[in-house]
């Protein structure tokens, strides 16, 4: 592991997402800021918890209020927003 995934990895954990899960197993989601770029981002831990995956949460709310350039998803379907929890 690099010195900046080693530093990724230890991200400070500032919140596990109640209600939020990892797709496949059923994992609890965090939100953990990153000290050295100052973004947020997620990581949900799949595989028995030996592997995670780590996403940009700027760039997730950045895609979901723009959308793609060609106002679709990758697969073709459209991008529909849901409504808020309540």
């Amino acid at each position: 592991m690099t010195r900046d995934e080693q530093e990724l990895f230890e991200g400070i954990i500032d919140f596990t997402l109640d209600g939020v899960r990892e797709y496949g197993e059923g994992y609890p989601v965090e939100l953990r800021h990153h000290a050295g770029t100052g973004r947020f981002m997620l990581t949900a831990w799949n595989e028995g918890r030996n592997n995670l995956t780590r996403v940009d949460l700027s760039d997730v709310l950045d895609w979901l209020a723009a959308g793609p350039a060609d106002g679709r998803v990758a697969g073709g379907g459209f991008v529909i927003p849901r409504p808020a929890r309540k």
